[in-house]
């Protein structure tokens, strides 16, 4: 049986267990957390604990995170979930070049190493649950030499990025309640043509959200604003990369019907043939961004429909082609102009956004 969390919560949320606490929140080269002598490491406002557990009635001992003060131990976080250790010797320490060590008896049981060198390293348990290493003087987290958030485990807390940012994000199911190692389900954005947040079930997928279209992800129910979560998504350069403007067009009720069940067929450059899956934006979505289609927001029309201006919910600018129920374009036309749009990949044209 795979456990699978999902947690979208603001941190305020959980003021209501905080019990603020003396307990180190940090650890030097000096220092270390010691499975036998009970040690752990507790956030300053006191919501998490860094630490060793066992799972049910197993012997094997893991180095985790979980929330404190709460009646049953919840754990968001396990670093050795592949290579549990077997007592109570696990120690936490950081050796000579600065990274972070769990070992077993002088075997290493995980090892977190850090981007560089450094001088002065500590280790801190932030109020987030992220566990970071930084140097001693630098708490910008632009400056962490590792952090928990970038290696999450079946738990997304707030503030934990999901996705590609120089490395995949992804969530994994433990195996069992009683097992953290690595189960079958696990959940991440893949990058086709646009990103979309697809669970997989080992190899195979069984479940996704649908490709994300500038507002939100085509395939699944709207986010709705609420004080208890805030989701967002992020694409830039740096991340999930999109560039160029953005093209929207709207095939009429007809022709969408005719493509219901069906996907749109292009071909690669090697002779991209190949699935080529976009989003669909309701008509409600387009009427709200080009204001309902006045004359004075028509960039230009073809024999083919009128181009409109839009902006969406977000604040991204599109063009629209808005085709007529009685259109001249067939089925075959209209596939050929969205593929060959779909193909363009320069900064100065236009870039297909969704049908």
């Amino acid at each position: 049986m795979d456990v699978f969390a999902f947690v979208f919560l603001s941190s305020s949320l959980f003021l209501f267990y905080f019990v603020f606490s003396d307990v180190a929140n940090s650890i030097t080269q000096s220092q270390s957390l010691s499975d036998s002598k009970g040690t752990n490491l507790v956030s300053k406002n006191g919501g998490f604990v860094l630490g060793f557990f066992n799972t049910g009635n197993s012997n094997n001992r893991y180095l985790g995170i979980w929330y404190n003060n709460i009646p049953v131990r919840t754990v968001v976080w396990v670093a050795n979930w592949r290579n549990p250790i077997t007592d109570s010797s696990g120690v936490l320490k950081l050796n000579s070049s600065g990274s972070l060590l769990l070992s077993q008896n002088k075997t290493i049981a995980w090892l977190a190493n850090s981007i560089k060198e450094a001088g002065s390293p500590v280790v801190e348990l932030l109020d987030s649950g992220n566990l970071v290493l930084r140097e001693e003087n630098k708490e910008n987290p632009e400056s962490y030499l590792w952090q928990s958030f970038d290696y999450p485990s079946d738990t997304w807390l707030p503030g934990m990025k999901l996705g590609w940012t120089g490395l995949e994000r992804r969530l994994t199911a433990w195996k069992s309640p009683d097992d953290p190692s690595p189960g079958e389900l696990s959940c991440g954005i893949e990058l086709n043509n646009y990103p979309e947040i697809v669970m997989k079930c080992g190899s195979k997928k069984c479940g996704r959200t649908g490709p994300w279209n500038g507002i939100g992800f085509s395939g699944a129910l709207s986010l709705k604003a609420n004080p208890v979560y805030n989701f967002t998504f992020v694409s830039s350069k740096d991340e999930v990369a999109a560039n160029g403007r953005e093209v929207y067009i709207r095939m009429p009720a007809s022709m969408k019907e005719k493509m219901k069940n069906k996907r749109m067929i292009g071909q690669n450059i090697d002779g991209q043939n190949e699935d080529l899956e976009l989003p669909f934006f309701s008509l409600a979505t387009i009427a709200i961004a080009t204001n309902k289609f006045p004359s004075n927001n028509k960039l230009g029309e073809g024999g083919f429909g009128l181009v409109y201006k839009g902006i969406l919910a977000d604040g991204q600018e599109i063009a629209m082609k808005r085709l007529p129920q009685n259109s001249r374009q067939g089925l075959s036309e209209f596939k050929n102009e969205v593929i060959s749009i779909a193909k363009s990949q320069h900064r100065n044209l236009v870039r297909l956004l969704g049908l």
